[in-house]
C-alpha cells in the first residue's frame, strides 16, 4: 500500500490531566446553574440534549427588569478646557440696551439698613452699628420725649462727644501699642490671663455662665469685654507716662486759694421764712394772725394757701449778705430790714405793714461757711492736678492728630446722625 503524499503527522499523546475533586456542595451549585436539580418543591424538566442554552434562560421572570447599562457612546461626558467652553459661542446673539425682566417682578423683602463704614482711625474703620449701640436706648428713649428739633440738637451733641472721645482713645490705645517693648507685650498677655482666669473664677469656673453674667452687667459678650479692658489699661498706660511730669508745688496751692478766697470764704447767708399778704385781704390776714394765736408752727402756716410768697416751700429764701448781719439789707422796705435785724435764729416779727402787704418774718438760721488754707490744700492739690492732666492729654493728642490717619470729625458725625434719625426718630411716623 502505497502512502499519500500528505499523509497527517501522528500526533503526540497529551500528557494526562489530572481532574481537581470536586466537592459534593461545588456538584450542587452546578447542577443548580445547570438546571439539572430542581429547588425543593419544583419539578425538574430535561431540556432536549440537542437544545442550546440562551442567556434568557437564566432569568426569573418575576424579577423586576433591569436597564441594560448604557453603550460608551451613550455616556454623559463633561468636558473642560478653552475647546469646550469656546463651543456654541458663535451661536449667541448680543443686543444693547435693558435685559428682558419680567412685567411684574415682586421683591423678596423690603430693602433694609444693615451696617455702613463712616470713617477710619488710623485704618481701624468706624462702623455704624458699633458707634450707635451703647447710645440706642438713651436715642430711642429720648425720641418719644422730645420735640423732632430738641431731639436731634441732643443726638448730635451726644454723638459727637462719643466720636471724640473714640478718636483719642483709638490714637492712644495705638501710640501705646506701638510703644511696647517685648517684654512688655509678654506683660500684657500675662495680665489679660489673669484677669480672664479671675473672671471665670468669679462664675464658678464655668466659661459660659461668665459670658452672661458679662452680658447682663454690660452687654458685652466675654471676648468683648476683655478686648474692652485690654485697650483702657494701654491707654492708662500711655496716660501715666504723659502725666508723670506733673507737679504741683505747695506755691501753686497757696496761689489757687488767694485767687478763689471768696469760693473758699463765701458771704454768710441769712435762711428766713415769709409770710406775706396783701393787707386789703383782711380776712387772710385775720386766719393768719388766728393761726399764730393758736399756737400753730411757723412753717405750717407759711405754707397756708393765703401766704403769696412761695407757700410750697413754707415761706424759705436764703438771702446772702456782707458785713454784719446787723448792718445788712435784705429787703427793699426799710420796715421789714429793722425787724429783721433784731432777730435772733428761731425768733420770729409780725404783723409788719410794707409795701401795701402785712408780713411775717422769721430767722431760721445764719450760715457761714469757711475753709483755711490748711483745709482746702488738698482739695486744691487734686483741682490743679486734673487740669493740668487734661490739658497735657488734649496737648498730646493735637500731637499724635498730625501724624495719624482720621476722618473728619464733622462728616463722621452728620453721617451717623442721619443713620439715627432713620432708626430711632423717623420710626414714630412709620
Amino acid at each position: 500500500m502505497t502512502t499519500p503524499t500528505h499523509a497527517r503527522r501522528a500526533t503526540p499523546p497529551l500528557p494526562a490531566v489530572r481532574a481537581p475533586a470536586i466537592s459534593a456542595r461545588g456538584l450542587l451549585v452546578s447542577a443548580l446553574l445547570l438546571g439539572l436539580v430542581s429547588a425543593p418543591g419544583c419539578v425538574a424538566s430535561k431540556a432536549p440534549s440537542n437544545t442550546a442554552l440562551r442567556p434568557t434562560d437564566f432569568v426569573d421572570p418575576a424579577a423586576p427588569a433591569v436597564p441594560p447599562p448604557a453603550r460608551p457612546s451613550e455616556r454623559t461626558i463633561t468636558r473642560t478646557g478653552p475647546i469646550a467652553a469656546s463651543e456654541t459661542i458663535i451661536d449667541l446673539e448680543a443686543r444693547p440696551g435693558d435685559p428682558n425682566l419680567p412685567v411684574q417682578s415682586v421683591p423678596i423683602a423690603e430693602a433694609a439698613f444693615i451696617d455702613a463704614k463712616i470713617g477710619d482711625v488710623n485704618n481701624r474703620p468706624v462702623y455704624v452699628s458699633d458707634f450707635l449701640g451703647p447710645l440706642e436706648d438713651r436715642l430711642r428713649t429720648e425720641a418719644a420725649k422730645r420735640p423732632r428739633a430738641e431731639w436731634i440738637q441732643m443726638a448730635r451733641k451726644d454723638i459727637r462727644e462719643r466720636l471724640v472721645t473714640f478718636v483719642e482713645d483709638e490714637l492712644l490705645r495705638a501710640e501705646a501699642l506701638n510703644r511696647l517693648t517685648p517684654d512688655q507685650r509678654s506683660g500684657v498677655m500675662t495680665f489679660m490671663r489673669q484677669l480672664q482666669t479671675a473672671e471665670v473664677s468669679k462664675s464658678g469656673g464655668n466659661r459660659t455662665a461668665a459670658d452672661e453674667r458679662i452680658r447682663e452687667k454690660t452687654g458685652q459678650s466675654f471676648d468683648e469685654y476683655m478686648e474692652s479692658e485690654k485697650e483702657k489699661n494701654l491707654i492708662q498706660y500711655e496716660l501715666r507716662g504723659i502725666f508723670r511730669k506733673i507737679n504741683v508745688s505747695w506755691h501753686d496751692i497757696e496761689l489757687a486759694y488767694e485767687k478763689n478766697y471768696e469760693l473758699f470764704n463765701p458771704n454768710p447767708t441769712a435762711f428766713l421764712g415769709i409770710i406775706r399778704v396783701s393787707k386789703d385781704d383782711t380776712g387772710d390776714v385775720q386766719l393768719i394772725n388766728e393761726a399764730f394765736g393758736a399756737g400753730k408752727d411757723f412753717d405750717e402756716v407759711a405754707s397756708l394757701e393765703q401766704n403769696r410768697y412761695l407757700p410750697e416751700k413754707a415761706g424759705l429764701n436764703a438771702k446772702e449778705f456782707t458785713g454784719t448781719f446787723e448792718t445788712s439789707e435784705f429787703f427793699a422796705y426799710e420796715e421789714l430790714n429793722d425787724a429783721v435785724r433784731k432777730l435772733t435764729p428761731g425768733a420770729k416779727a409780725g404783723p409788719i405793714e410794707a409795701g401795701g402787704s402785712v408780713w411775717w418774718i422769721k430767722l431760721h438760721r445764719i450760715e457761714q461757711k469757711s475753709m483755711g488754707l490748711y483745709d482746702a490744700q488738698l482739695g486744691i492739690s487734686e483741682g490743679i492736678t486734673k487740669s493740668r492732666q487734661n490739658e497735657a492729654r488734649q496737648k498730646y493728642i493735637r500731637k499724635l492728630q498730625e501724624r495719624a490717619s482720621v476722618s473728619d470729625i464733622d462728616e463722621m458725625t452728620d453721617a451717623l446722625l442721619a443713620v439715627a434719625v432713620e432708626r430711632y426718630l423717623d420710626t414714630k411716623t412709620r
